[in-house]
């Protein structure tokens, strides 16, 4: 058969959600809610602390207490349900031979 006779084939390019995207997603949701349930532990006992500790050591420790919620707050948390969007969201394109059903 010369390649005059041969079927041409045709190619098309489809964008997929991979199944591995929605798992990747779910880690990062589950690592997100361990967060924050974290810091909610954290805030409970930074309120517990300060209505019933006094003195230098108090503010030494919950200046860095606080210091650290305010990481988890507004630098993990952001960076997770960022993370955990992005693959939710991910599609990707692959190569499929149309063999003119679609």
């Amino acid at each position: 058969m010369s390649a005059e006779d041969s079927p041409k084939r045709t190619l098309k390019r489809i964008t997929v959600h991979p199944s591995e995207a929605d798992r990747i997603a779910g880690a990062f949701g589950e690592s997100r809610t361990a967060a924050e349930q974290d810091l909610a532990a954290l805030e409970h006992i930074a309120a517990f602390l300060d209505s019933g500790w006094e003195g230098n050591q108090k503010a030494r420790f919950l200046d860095e207490l606080n210091s650290l919620i305010g990481r988890i707050r507004n630098i993990l948390l952001p960076q997770l349900q960022l993370l955990e969007k992005k693959y939710q969201d991910y599609s990707t394109e692959i190569v499929i031979e149309d063999n003119g059903t679609g």
